[in-house]
């Protein structure tokens, strides 16, 4: 039974591996949009704030990696950290009202990395210190992810809807991945594809910042 389980990864592996690779081109073709804060155009603000976060890739990758870690340490107060993550979240929304041009992708990216080999490796640590330590990770992922979320093109109400949308994204892209991971940690081969989605968001987080330095250069 193993045998065929493995062999079901590694087809899987596979194809992600072959997925990955597309995405990549796809920001390499297009790396305005991946790394610009200007709207969608078509829709109305506050659907624009919404899947804004969907369109940037350090806004996507850093919730779905904090997210998978969060379920992969079987943590039993998910509910605090995710209630910590919505406030945090929304100070850093608030935040940005102020500061527009804070530039923070690399810091994003960068995270987004390290939480993905951290995944990868299967790393935990459930010390009453360390609990402290995912709330206080929970809170910085929200307020960076806040904090970079303000739109250069928007002001007033449009803003404001655009702000509200980011924050409601954000915290269904932390929240779903935790609980998909939590759920599905029980069996060994449930937790490999847990990892090999950490390597993923790992290599694919590596990947946007080399393009990215590669645009800054």
């Amino acid at each position: 039974m193993t045998r065929p389980i493995l062999v079901l990864w590694h087809v899987l592996w596979r194809v992600l591996w072959d997925v990955k690779w597309l995405i990549s081109c796809c920001i390499l073709l297009s790396p305005r949009l991946a790394f610009s804060h200007e709207g969608i155009v078509g829709v109305d603000n506050f659907y624009d704030g919404l899947f804004h976060p969907l369109f940037e890739p350090s806004h996507l990758l850093l919730p779905l990696s904090t997210g998978l870690f969060f379920g992969q340490q079987q943590l039993n107060n998910k509910r605090i950290i995710s209630i910590l993550f919505l406030i945090a979240t929304t100070l850093g929304l608030f935040g940005s009202w102020f500061f527009i041009n804070l530039k923070i992708e690399t810091f994003l990216l960068i995270a987004s990395a390290l939480t993905g080999l951290l995944i990868a490796a299967h790393a935990s640590a459930l010390t009453p210190l360390m609990r402290f330590g995912y709330m206080g990770m929970a809170v910085v992922v929200g307020l960076s992810l806040g904090f970079d979320s303000a739109q250069e093109t928007l002001s007033g109400t449009g803003q404001v809807l655009s702000l509200c949308g980011s924050g409601i994204s954000f915290f269904i892209l932390l929240t779903a991945p935790m609980l998909l991971s939590s759920y599905f940690n029980q069996k060994n081969w449930q937790k490999i594809g847990i990892r090999v989605m950490g390597s993923w968001i790992a290599a694919s987080s590596v990947l946007v910042l080399t393009v990215l330095f590669t645009l800054n250069a």
